[in-house]
């Protein structure tokens, strides 16, 4: 400002004379006003230096030295300073910042600024002293010292919390601003280490001892001190024998596999803290003495085991127990009986350490039978049974089952008792003795016979047959059989074991003392001309063990009824065709006894396509062909087991297509059934088609013009047809269709080619229909026409089918023609040259020549017509 105001005088008072006075009195004004806050002498001094073309008229008065009072401008310095816990920092350490402005030579004009703004790391924390500052509680922190502050030195501290993601170092910078151009001295950018991070594991599990089976739930913890990871930390957990990998329960941060070994990893640039992971693992069946498992740890921040980074936990000492099960075929027991036996060992906890034996004792009573199934043990085949389970066993149960048969000395009970041994103490738990009751003795008997239904001299068979079971009986077993109405006894054709007289009623015993056991015999008897109905016969039992009748001890057999069946033939597999004659035969044949019905009625009703003809042999039939079709044919009431048989014929009628059949139906009181075939399919011959054809010319040439009459013909042979036939007549170049002249049963179209078809069903016989067509004027050589048949009856050719009618050859004659009768030079005639073709058309070139003579020119052809000139 100072050199402002000497410019603008010295512009003012330039180049007057008065210029050093103007400046001396700038310089007295200056003295003037700046005492008014002086604070200290100032020496002032003013020069004038001329510019380029001025003049100094007095130059001895250039300079001029005055003592004045002037007040120097403030000057503003700032700085910055930190205090650490130690020379490196942690995650979560707190650092003390001063902030420090020194303001020199007057008073501050204008507001002071410091501006520090954290970097990352650092979290701001709170102004713990602002001083004469006015400061923000933010980052960046901006603190403000007023305009008019007197020189000295003003301070302010502020704290900061180093953060998670503090890595290297945690830096911050103070900038001041201002119009008094404050300026940093020191150390305004600071940088405080962070120190480099640790990383710690330990493992731990709340299992002390286990047992097989058992699910172990494992912890993995890591923990990240100082500061954020710098690579990837590895945690891999190694499970030792007897463990199984289970799940992961909770993986917190870390990444996990799911298998053994366990590899989990924490990443890179994770904050300071502790993580954990919670997997579990099984106590397999492969576990001994104890289970163990160990965890590494791996990563560029070379991670460290804390305290316990492998777990040994005990396995349970092995519980041994044993027990017996016994399977009856019922409540009480009999001799042969076969009484299934299962010993159970149970092993929990731990293997055993320890071979375990048990011991298997049978009573009176009992035979050993066999080892049905052994399992883990190790067995003798005898008794007492002796069977082994080896040491180291797993935990589980164990089983093995025997037999043992209830032999003939077993009375009131059968026992037997196991009794384990080893050095795992084994125990028993539950059942170890098992006693069984025997049955007393029991006698059953039944009666059988072979026969389901008898006839008049059947001999039937009949088997007594008595059943001792649990123990041998005690008295004389006693079978009566007594024979009803219509039987006769004949013999006893196996006695067994028994003693019997041979007579009606059979008596029959067993001694006392005979074993258990099924004993049977068999007698036969033979059924006689009373028997009625049924034939029947008892048995009943008698003796101390008190027999009772099992199943059926009364037979009751019933007679057959007599039996009726029918059947019927043809004399010809066939094929048939119309007009031939087939021979059937009816056959019924009564058995067991004569008919009981008044009549056994046949009616045999003829299908379409045959007709009726006559009765050949009538046999021991009525014959009734009043209804023909339907024809009844009766044999009468009374007639005795036998074959009896009627003939008769039936010819083949124009209807018959396909096959041609017949059906027998039998009816009467006896029922009367079919056996083997009562219907008769004879195959009628497939239909045979052919067709034909003929003309009839004028003449033996034909010409144009001429009328031409053709004949087509089908025959119909074996049967009518199935399908409807076709022909179709194409006629040749040279032939114009004419009309249809009589199309007989066909149905034609009137063009060329002629279409004309004959219906389906078209009995047996020939078909004709005649058409003409009309010789045109292009004929030449022959004139022909062929037909072709078609259609499901697949019809061919017979004689001819294709006609050539030979064209009469052509005849040409010409002529010429003037119009002129006489002429002068110079006139015009005109000729006309005609040619006349008759018969049929020309087979080569017409060729006209005519030459005009002296005195004539040519001069031009009028009208070509035909020709080519």
């Amino acid at each position: 400002m100072l050199a402002d105001m000497i410019e603008a005088l010295a512009s003012a008072c330039w180049p007057s004379k008065a210029l050093k006075r103007c400046i001396f009195g700038l310089v007295l004004c200056l003295g003037f006003a700046i005492p008014a806050l002086a604070q200290q002498q100032v020496p002032n001094a003013a020069r004038i230096s001329l510019s380029s073309g001025a003049a100094d008229n007095d130059p001895a008065n250039d300079e001029s030295t005055a003592i004045v009072n002037v007040t120097p401008l403030p000057a503003v310095t700032y700085t910055k300073a930190v205090s650490a816990p130690g020379t490196a920092v942690n995650v979560g350490d707190t650092l003390s910042y001063t902030l420090t402005a020194t303001v020199s030579n007057s008073a501050t004009l204008n507001v002071l600024t410091l501006t520090d703004t954290l970097g990352p790391g650092l979290d701001f924390g709170a102004v713990t002293n602002a001083g004469a500052f006015t400061c923000n509680a933010a980052n960046p922190l901006i603190c403000t010292l007023p305009a008019g502050t007197a020189p000295g030195t003003y301070s302010l501290t502020y704290t900061a919390t180093v953060n998670a993601t503090a890595t290297t170092f945690v830096s911050n910078a103070v900038v001041g601003t201002g119009d008094d151009n404050p300026t940093c001295v020191g150390a305004c950018d600071t940088d405080t280490p962070v120190a480099d991070p640790t990383v710690t594991f330990a493992k731990t599990t709340g299992a002390t001892s286990v047992a097989i089976g058992d699910t172990i739930s494992y912890t993995l913890s890591a923990t990240v001190a100082n500061s954020q990871t710098t690579g990837i930390v590895t945690l891999t957990d190694t499970l030792g024998v007897g463990l199984d990998f289970g799940a992961v329960v909770n993986a917190g941060i870390f990444t996990c596999n799911a298998a053994n070994p366990l590899v989990c990893t924490l990443p890179a640039g994770t904050a300071p803290g502790t993580y954990s992971v919670t997997y579990t693992a099984i106590v397999n069946a492969s576990a001994s003495g104890s289970v163990t498992n160990a965890v590494l740890g791996s990563g560029p921040d070379d991670p460290s085991c804390t305290t316990n980074c492998g777990t040994d936990t005990p396995l349970v000492p092995p519980a041994v127990s044993y027990s017996k099960g016994v399977s009856a075929p019922g409540a009480t027991v009999s001799a042969g009986d076969v009484l299934t036996y299962t010993l159970t060992a149970n092993v929990t906890n731990s293997p055993t350490t320890a071979v375990l034996t048990l011991t298997d004792t049978l009573s009176a009573g009992l035979d050993f039978t066999a080892i049905t199934n052994s399992g883990a043990f190790a067995c003798n085949p005898a008794t007492p049974l002796v069977c082994t389970l080896p040491a180291g066993t797993a935990p589980g149960a164990y089983s093995l089952t025997y037999t043992a048969t209830v032999n003939a000395g077993a009375t009131g009970t059968v026992n037997n008792a196991v009794v384990g041994t080893g050095g795992d103490n084994p125990t028993c738990a539950g059942t170890c003795t098992t006693t069984t009751p025997v049955a007393d003795p029991a006698i059953t008997y039944a009666k059988s016979t072979n026969a389901t239904q008898v006839k008049v001299g059947d001999v039937i068979s009949y088997t007594l047959t008595a059943t001792i079971t649990n123990s041998a009986t005690t008295g004389v077993l006693t079978l009566t059989d007594t024979l009803g109405t219509g039987l006769d006894f004949t013999a006893v054709t196996d006695a067994g074991a028994f003693t019997c007289n041979a007579a009606n009623p059979l008596v029959c015993t067993l001694p006392a003392g005979t074993a258990v056991g099924t004993y049977s015999l068999t007698y036969t008897a033979t059924v006689n001309a009373s028997a009625t109905g049924t034939v029947s016969n008892a048995v009943l039992g008698s003796g101390p063990d008190n027999p009772t009748c099992t199943g059926d001890c009364d037979i009751d057999t019933p007679v057959i009824a007599p039996a009726v069946s029918y059947a019927k033939t043809a004399n010809t597999a066939g094929p048939v065709s119309t007009g031939d004659v087939i021979t059937f035969t009816l056959t019924t044949t009564v058995a067991n006894s004569q008919t009981t019905s008044d009549i056994v009625l046949l009616t045999d009703t003829l299908g379409t396509g045959l007709d009726f003809t006559a009765v050949v042999s009538a046999g021991a039939y009525t014959v009734d062909a009043s209804g023909a079709p339907i024809v009844r044919f009766t044999l009468p009431a009374g007639s005795g087991p036998g074959t009896y048989s009627v003939v008769y014929t039936a010819t083949v009628n124009a209807a018959a297509t396909g096959t041609v059949s017949n059906v027998v139906v039998g009816s009467g009181g006896d029922n009367p059934t079919c056996t083997t075939q009562c219907g008769t399919d004879t195959p009628v011959a497939d239909t045979g088609v052919t067709y034909s054809k003929s003309v009839s010319a004028p003449g033996a040439t034909v010409s144009a013009g001429d009328v031409l009459t053709y004949t087509l013909t089908a025959r119909v042979t074996n049967s009518p047809t199935t399908a409807v036939m076709t022909l179709t007549d194409t006629l040749s170049a040279g032939l114009d269709f004419t009309a249809v002249t009589n199309a007989g049963i066909f149905t034609c179209n009137a063009a060329n080619p002629l279409v004309c078809t004959m219906p389906a069903g078209t009995a047996v016989g020939t078909y004709s229909l005649t058409y003409t067509a009309t010789v045109n004027a292009g004929a030449t050589g022959t004139v022909d026409n062929a037909v072709v048949g078609t259609g499901g009856d697949n019809p061919t050719c017979a004689g001819t089918c294709t006609t050539t009618t030979p064209v009469a050859d052509p005849v040409v004659t010409y002529a010429k023609s003037a119009n002129a009768a006489q002429v002068k030079v110079g006139d015009v005639i005109s000729y006309t040259l005609t040619a006349t073709i008759a018969n049929s058309a020309t087979t080569g070139v017409l060729t006209l020549t005519d030459t005009l003579g002296t005195g004539l020119d040519f001069t031009a052809v009028t009208d070509a017509g035909a020709f080519t000139c």
